[in-house]
């Protein structure tokens, strides 16, 4: 049974309605101490408990073997509303997991984080146990912002004047809230000044501060002349030096940061730098994870699994103490997810990989491109795993098929044209990809076509079992810049600039020939899967098309005039941001001709083998893949790379 000295507040996490604020656990003592103050008041209420006990066992005083034992035992905590996370010591990381598990006897385990995660002990050791999903995203949006700043606003032993920093354990006073006790009464103004005297000279077991101003570096309070003025001036003295202090503390604070304003964008950002400057409460995909920083809040970590001697653990949110009288309610969502996919995602990577150490597997929330879906399914998944005895971890990419055997289903085809559909639509997926690389896109080299068993229970008894099956491709992560988001700092370098432009002309050769549009017309191209990857020097070195949806859509004859628009744009969006507009067209347009030209050489070489590169698969009618394939090559014998530059040009 777990001790709580102070306020249950894992009963006020599970409801959700847990104010923000410090505990610390003490696992081999099954102690959870949550009274007011900061934790090195906690661990000495701790001690405090101690002595007492001992001395009413007629026991001696503890020593300082005792009391340092006692110290160690000690796992730091934040409280959040309707969470709780664990600060860990990054060379014990077994005495965090035993603060978790003594955790779990009353709370789920989506309920309990992880922080200090910027440490590579502690990031190898969740990532080990197929843990990501215990971190804590980086919040990006402005609203995300708001509800983390929000939530950041403590108290110690008054008022919520404070935010805090959970991976640093430093608190912020700002001039407002400073300037805000005047409203006090007497007894809570003296205390709240004592206590800000306290709290400006202590360091915590990070040997970080545990109270700064906000914004640093701007103003200094005298520690030593609050407390004592809180402890001996009168109330009209007190109040008179707290006036002159915070009108300074105010001034010196530039405008824009004088009022706790989460709407004014400018004190927003700066307060959320100063809550997360250390890293450690927060996932950062590019450093942790090898993701670009699109991948921000965008990916929905699940729990994974661990392999221990061999054997596959899954992580399960099921897991319920047999000793435990508290209903622990998991997060189903979560559960729901875990147990339909991302189990048969992680039993296919184990087989196809032999030896793993782990398995972390995310859900994309959202799409990182542009486009407008146009129906069909769009489940996409990241994929994180080591193999044991490599120093480097894997991350692939899943994304199921869009037209599979569920939503052939849903259009009330029979289950055996459903399959016999979903069959034609991989071939086809296929098809189109092979297609790309014979006309000079460059694709991910490797991809594997996988299938998962799920159920389907909107036509029951349809299958034995109501079982059908999936279809999912899953290839490397291609570690770049997609071209859309790159920073207009960087198009302002003219080296850059240049580079640039000769890899998205080449890469727009290859798309136009391929005719890549979606079905409404919208040409598909430098919107998001086009990942540039740059070289040791820091410039554009190749560019990589990460997904070949849309390709093969337009196989018009007069095709290309109908896309020119749409690549001019490419030219004209980076004007602003160009020193020299001109000279990035003209190269982004030269680098079209000669990768056009490149493409229609080899085929007019080779003009027999090209034709009969699908001659396998049937020539059903006018839009079959084989017919499109013919109708593309038509297209791209009828012109040049110098008409199709000058259709361009003719756009801008």
């Amino acid at each position: 049974m777990l001790r709580i000295i102070g306020e249950d507040v894992l009963s006020a996490v599970l409801r959700g309605d847990a104010s923000s604020g410090v505990a610390t656990i003490f696992p081999e003592h099954r102690t959870l101490v949550t009274i007011p103050g900061i934790h090195d008041d906690q661990r000495r209420a701790m001690l405090d408990q101690f002595d007492r006990a001992w001395a009413t066992e007629g026991k001696p005083a503890l020593t300082d073997a005792d009391v340092e034992r006692i110290l160690l035992d000690s796992v730091s905590l934040f409280v959040y509303p309707g969470m709780i996370a664990i600060r860990p010591d990054p060379t014990r990381m077994d005495q965090a997991y035993a603060a978790d598990e003594l955790l779990r006897e009353r709370l789920p385990k989506s309920r309990i984080r992880f922080l200090d995660v910027a440490d590579a002990r502690v990031r190898h050791e969740i990532f080990r146990r197929g843990e990501a999903w215990r971190i804590n995203p980086l919040p990006v949006t402005p609203d995300q912002i708001v509800q983390h700043i929000v939530k950041a606003q403590v108290a110690v032993g008054g008022d919520r004047i404070y935010y805090y920093n959970a991976a640093r354990g430093t608190r912020y006073l700002t001039a407002a809230r400073f300037q805000g006790l005047a409203k006090l009464s007497d007894a809570s103004f003296r205390s709240h000044i004592l206590e800000i005297g306290h709290l400006l000279d202590a360091r915590n077991d990070r040997f970080a501060r545990e109270l700064d101003l906000f914004p640093t570096d701007v103003f200094e309070l005298d520690a030593a002349l609050l407390r004592d003025r809180a402890q001996h001036a009168s109330d009209i003295d007190l109040r008179l030096l707290h006036a002159d202090l915070s009108a300074r503390f105010l001034m010196s604070v530039p405008p824009e940061l004088r009022e706790d304003e989460p709407a004014n964008r400018v004190w927003r950002e700066r307060m959320h730098a100063q809550l997360t400057d250390n890293r450690g409460d927060v996932l950062t995909e590019t450093a942790m994870m090898g993701l670009a920083p699109e991948f921000y809040r965008q990916i929905l970590w699940l729990p994974g699994a661990r392999i221990s001697d061999g054997e596959l653990i899954f992580d399960s949110e099921l897991d319920s103490p047999s000793d435990s009288s508290t209903i622990i309610t998991p997060d189903t969502d979560i559960i729901a997810d875990s147990d339909r996919t991302v189990r048969s995602l992680i039993c296919n990577i184990l087989q196809e990989n032999g030896h793993l150490e782990y398995v972390n597997i995310g859900r994309v929330v959202s799409s990182l491109c542009q486009r407008t879906p146009d129906g069909g399914r769009r489940e996409v998944y990241v994929a994180h795993f080591r193999r044991e005895g490599d120093k480097g971890d894997q991350l692939q990419i899943i994304r199921l098929q869009k037209w599979g055997v569920r939503e052939r289903l849903n259009q009330n085809a029979d289950i055996v044209r459903a399959i016999w559909d979903s069959e034609e639509y991989t071939d086809y997926i296929l098809d189109r990809r092979l297609g790309c690389r014979q006309l000079g896109m460059n694709l991910p080299p490797t991809i594997h076509v996988r299938k998962f068993a799920e159920s389907y229970t909107d036509r029951p008894g349809l299958t034995p079992g109501n079982k059908i099956w999936t279809t999912y491709f899953q290839r490397p992560y291609v570690d770049g810049i997609a071209s859309d988001k790159i920073p207009t700092v960087r198009l302002a370098n003219d080296g850059y600039a240049s580079a640039l432009a000769d890899l998205l002309g080449e890469a727009a050769a290859s798309n136009l020939i391929v005719g890549r549009t979606e079905r409404n017309g919208h040409v598909i191209f430098d919107d998001g899967d086009e990942m540039i990857v740059e070289g040791p020097t820091g410039l554009p070195e190749r560019v990589i098309v990460s997904d070949h949806t849309g390709t093969f859509e337009n196989h018009h004859p007069d095709g290309f005039r109908m896309m020119a628009r749409a690549y001019a744009r490419s030219i004209i969006s980076r004007a602003p941001y160009i020193n020299r507009p001109r000279d990035f067209g003209d190269r982004f347009l030269a680098a079209l001709e000669r990768g056009y030209d490149k493409e229609r050489d080899e085929y007019l070489r080779r003009r027999t083998a090209y034709r009969a590169l699908f001659r396998h698969r049937p020539l059903t009618d006018a839009d079959c893949f084989h017919a499109r394939w013919l109708h593309v090559l038509d297209r791209l014998e009828a012109h040049t790379g110098h008409q199709l530059a000058g259709m361009i040009r003719d756009c801008l």
